[in-house]
């Protein structure tokens, strides 16, 4: 019998092509609900994988008073990097992303 193991990373990892937050750890949400729908998180290959959860998160930023938004934010357990959608994290929390080659 075969096991399904996912890595835990604690990294959010920007993706400006992501329609929506996902993580694959329930610990990341500061409230959630089970999600019953038929929609399935759409990966890069055009396969699907369940999304059992979807809900809200907030995040006090290290050393600051600031606190970011992660509205509908969807829990997909087999996932293995933490996306955040740069488009929804720029509209919740009114800010700007700015990228530069290093």
């Amino acid at each position: 019998m075969g096991t399904s193991f996912v890595a835990f990373n604690p990294l959010w990892y920007p993706d400006s092509e992501a329609t929506h937050h996902m993580t694959n750890n329930a610990n990341n949400f500061s409230n959630r609900t089970s999600y019953h729908g038929h929609d399935v998180a759409k990966l890069g290959n055009g396969s699907g994988i369940p999304i059992t959860d979807i809900g809200n998160a907030h995040f006090t930023l290290p050393h600051t008073n600031i606190v970011i938004h992660l509205h509908q934010l969807l829990h997909v357990p087999t996932i293995t990097k933490i996306l955040m959608s740069v488009y929804k994290f720029a509209k919740e929390n009114n800010v700007l992303f700015e990228f530069h080659v290093s």
